[in-house]
């Protein structure tokens, strides 16, 4: 697994540890935006080792503007350069939010969508409660990085609450949390 994916997985699994495991009405996620090692964090004033490069994207390299209105029909856009070679656009698109990271020449680095169980594709439900029969979608994370899809999907039950990943129809438990009683 590349270097980048392993940094996806553990801001995905942070994005678990952050939210609830309860849905909510008005989806916003910026509180999930927490990677170990600080370089996200939940509101742009405390973005502290990076500059905000303007929200709607002016001081954004225009190629990598350019490219994200051809791919994203955005509102809410944010943008944010993590240094010299690398910009950070979240945003949301209908009751998804995401996150994508281009490199200094446009190119996609990851994308990642946050969604609740109806954006999931019903493949990946079918798989996931058949394995946790009982349990319900309460949440789930979409990696696009390097022609990979990996989902993260949260899960609750009746004693616990679960996070599994998903890669080609393969999946792995990566948290575990009982339940207060």
């Amino acid at each position: 697994m590349q270097t980048i994916s392993r940094i996806a997985i553990i801001f995905l699994s942070m994005f678990i540890l952050v939210n609830s495991f309860a849905q909510k009405k008005d989806f916003n996620n910026e509180s999930a935006f927490k990677l170990s090692s600080g370089h996200f964090d939940k509101s742009p004033s405390s973005f502290n080792n990076f500059s905000n490069a303007g929200n709607d994207g002016n001081n954004v390299n225009k190629k990598i503007a350019r490219h994200f209105k051809k791919i994203y029909n955005a509102s809410n856009v944010k943008w944010y350069q993590l240094d010299d070679n690398r910009f950070l656009a979240k945003f949301s698109s209908g009751e998804t939010s995401s996150a994508v990271l281009f490199d200094r020449k446009g190119d996609i680095i990851y994308s990642i969508n946050f969604c609740f169980e109806k954006q999931v594709p019903d493949k990946i439900k079918t798989l996931v409660l058949k394995k946790y029969d009982g349990y319900i979608i309460t949440s789930a994370a979409k990696l696009l990085q390097d022609d990979r899809e990996i989902w993260v999907v949260k899960l609750a039950g009746k004693s616990d609450y679960i996070a599994a990943t998903v890669e080609d129809g393969e999946i792995e438990e990566i948290e575990n949390f009982k339940k207060a009683m």
